[in-house]
């Protein structure tokens, strides 16, 4: 029997990347209009979804994982299987034959953020008995990945996800929780989703949305100010970080123990609950409870010379945070690993070949790595030079 630390489970689908030839000048209504053909390179086909972008990832950065996702019994499945098979990954995948495979076609050109075509597939009936809870209490941390795109798991205000989470914090096992931003127009995007994070957190160690969705689900408000301001512009350029703490002091407040929110080209936020909290997280809490209780902080992205894609770069950091969480590294290097290996991923078309160890990434920031948007960030953030990330005054 294969050991593993880590079991990642949720959606799982194949991305289809057409690589786009545009230098990154033109507008998205330049690029885009009908009647126009638009030459594209070689596609970059590979798997999509939490669970082998994370899962993968973290076994890449050194941490043993077993996957748990559903495909169907066709062609994109079989492609799947074989990219998981040379990973030695594909154990855990379940096959359902009376469903289609989850595919996603991913518009990236340079300089404009990505467009997903998706379609959810076999994953609209994954549900709480298609997890192997044998399996999950032999590892240390269980993560669960966009629930969102999930119908069985988001229906009746998501009472199978947090069926899910509560048998596997009962278990003693540290739970790990990210989501993906739904269609507005879809049936989950018309959810009540603070609600539903209302009912799921408390038995969620950490939760790790980007910074769009941790305001579209849990300060819908402040979502609908911000992306008001353009329908256009990336979420990120709208946002003013001194509002971070607001986020992060919600989503504590809904019950996590670790809010790790990925900001883009801001970088990555942390925000963790009290002592009595940290001490609850399961087989997988920090070594130094100390140093991880009542933390609030930002480290800053990194620069990359050219950006392939930003598929899989969330997840990655993710990834790496979990990683450096399960290694013993203290909050400040964890957070800033996870914007590395977010860094690393851009520079490739896939989610997966841009990475290395997480030892390589910190000697690479040790080195002097370069910040994207560090002089962006002002008051309330003062920088603090010997840790290199970003606290409150």
């Amino acid at each position: 029997m294969k050991k593993y630390d880590v079991v990642a489970a949720g959606h799982i689908c194949l991305d289809i990347t057409p690589a786009f030839l545009n230098q990154g000048e033109e507008s998205f209504d330049q690029l885009f209009h009908p009647g126009k053909l638009i030459n594209v390179g070689k596609p970059s086909i590979h798997t999509g979804g939490s669970v082998p972008n994370t899962g993968i990832a973290v076994q890449l950065l050194g941490i043993p994982t077993l996957l748990r996702g559903k495909i169907g019994q066709d062609l994109f499945g079989e492609v799947i299987l074989s990219i998981l098979r040379n990973y030695g990954m594909e154990e855990g995948i379940l096959v359902d034959e009376t469903a289609t495979t989850s595919y996603s076609v991913v518009i990236a050109p340079r300089g404009i953020d990505r467009i997903f075509l998706h379609d959810p597939g076999a994953n609209n009936t994954f549900s709480s008995d298609d997890i192997d809870y044998d399996a999950v209490a032999r590892a240390r941390l269980f993560h669960f990945g966009y629930p969102p795109l999930m119908r069985t798991l988001y229906q009746n205000n998501g009472r199978e996800l947090a069926k899910i989470f509560r048998r596997v914090k009962a278990i003693g096992v540290t739970t790990s929780l990210d989501c993906t931003l739904p269609d507005p127009s879809s049936e989950s995007g018309q959810l009540d989703w603070k609600s539903i994070l209302s009912e799921v957190l408390p038995y969620v160690d950490i939760f790790c949305p980007s910074l769009e969705e941790a305001l579209y689900m849990a300060l819908p408000e402040d979502y609908k100010y911000f992306r008001g301001k353009s329908r256009k512009a990336d979420f990120v350029d709208l946002y003013d970080p001194a509002h971070l703490p607001k986020v992060g002091e919600v989503l504590t407040g809904m019950g996590c123990s670790i809010a790790f929110v990925k900001c883009g080209l801001l970088g990555c936020y942390l925000k963790t609950a009290g002592e009595d909290e940290i001490i609850l997280a399961g087989k997988a809490e920090p070594a130094d409870i100390s140093a991880w209780a009542d933390k609030e902080m930002l480290a800053p992205a990194f620069f990359i010379e050219k950006v392939a894609s930003t598929t899989g770069c969330g997840d990655s950091a993710v990834a790496a945070f979990i990683v450096a969480l399960l290694k013993g590294y203290v909050p400040e290097d964890a957070l800033k690993i996870a914007c590395g290996a977010g860094a690393l991923t851009a520079t490739v078309y896939d989610s997966l070949s841009g990475l290395v160890p997480v030892e390589k990434i910190e000697e690479k920031i040790r080195q002097g790595w370069e910040y994207v948007r560090k002089v962006s960030v002002v008051a309330p953030w003062m920088w603090d030079e010997k840790k290199k990330v970003f606290i409150l005054k």
